[in-house]
């Protein structure tokens, strides 16, 4: 089953000012206009837990060359799926939110996609 942000209602993603988050909306964009969705998605996504694919299965997912980010994955940084973004907002510019939720889905992270879901403007 693939979720999509079309099965949400006009007020899951609207209070006071209209947005534009839909299935459509670039991932890359998030980090001006949702910068609260990237690290709502980090924070399940940062999380190393036995049998829970994290950030490094989604880049996998996205065919990041492991190379690229098995810099950061040993550094000291305190929040690797925030620099895996920025990464996808450079390598996949255009990059969907609904492209985003499929691979979620793919990879069972259905409480990442619920995070996008219930995000509010």
């Amino acid at each position: 089953m693939i979720f999509s942000l079309s099965a949400l209602s006009f007020s899951d993603f609207f209070s006071g000012n209209p947005s534009t988050l839909n299935d459509k909306t670039l991932v890359c964009s998030l980090f001006d206009s949702d910068p609260d969705i990237i690290g709502e998605m980090a924070v399940y996504l940062d999380k190393q837990k036995t049998g829970l694919k994290n950030w490094s299965h989604l880049a996998a997912k996205l065919n990041v060359p492991r190379n690229t980010f098995k810099t950061f994955e040993t550094s000291n940084t305190c929040n690797p799926t925030e620099e895996f973004f920025e990464i996808v907002k450079v390598q996949f510019p255009e990059l969907t939110v609904g492209e985003l939720i499929s691979h979620l889905e793919a990879l069972e992270r259905r409480d990442v996609i619920n995070a996008i879901k219930s995000a509010k403007r």
